[in-house]
């Protein structure tokens, strides 16, 4: 599946973030409308009320059979046909953003904290303070070689980076991306084989833009979610 299949679905209502199962369902969360729908990669719903009732669903992540969900002050855990497991599994802060290695492990943005929070999929805590020192961390992705890349919102200069960090919290760029490659207020974050790809929200549209990073110096590619 394409990622920016996944980025064209975003474009369809205001949401926060997609994420998406082997065979090709995406799922997408609605922060107004409190809820997270199971889609096809061509758009066709196959269950727009999936979850529902929800507080502002603000990130979704995957790990095998069970669907992870920021809602409110916490994230909750729901099997991928929407049966609730643990609506509470993490509590006590607002969690931006999701990423899961489908091993078993859990990374939180804990926007409230400015830092980056290690569970298990379980919810037991295993570091509170991953990576600390943020900018009002909005999402948070995990590539296949094991990298974590957080989105900023700002920074000390005013605009958005994403940094890229291990999996055990050392910095490996902090500011791997910034103002050099235009960048302004990330809100949603994914990685594939080819490159990063952010985008913003602004109310009914979405701004996506791809980064190649084969260089020291990235590149970039404006994309536009039809």
């Amino acid at each position: 599946m394409k990622l920016l299949q996944a980025l064209e679905i975003v474009a369809l209502s205001v949401v926060t973030l997609t994420t998406w199962r082997a065979n090709g369902q995406i799922f997408v969360s609605s922060f107004d409308d409190g809820t997270v729908g199971e889609y096809g990669t061509d758009g066709t719903p196959v269950n727009a009320g999936l979850i529902s009732g929800l507080i502002n669903p603000a990130a979704l992540a995957l790990d095998g059979g069970n669907l992870f969900v920021s809602v409110g002050e916490g994230v909750g855990k729901y099997t991928i046909s929407g049966t609730v497991i643990n609506a509470s599994l993490i509590t006590g802060f607002w969690a931006s953003g999701l990423a899961s290695d489908g091993k078993g492990t859990l990374y939180v943005v804990d926007e409230d904290n400015n830092k980056i929070r290690k569970y298990t999929t379980s919810g037991t805590l295993l570091n509170p303070s991953l990576v600390t020192g943020l900018n009002d961390p909005q999402a948070i992705a995990l590539d296949g070689n094991g990298y974590l890349y957080v989105a900023n919102w700002s920074s000390p200069n005013g605009h958005g980076t994403i940094g890229k960090y291990t999996t055990n919290g050392v910095p490996v760029n902090a500011t791997l991306i910034s103002t050099a490659a235009g960048l302004a207020q990330p809100t949603g974050l994914a990685v594939d084989g080819q490159g990063i790809f952010m985008w913003r929200m602004q109310t009914e549209t979405v701004t996506v833009r791809a980064v190649r990073s084969a260089s020291s110096r990235p590149t970039e590619q404006p994309l536009t979610p039809r």
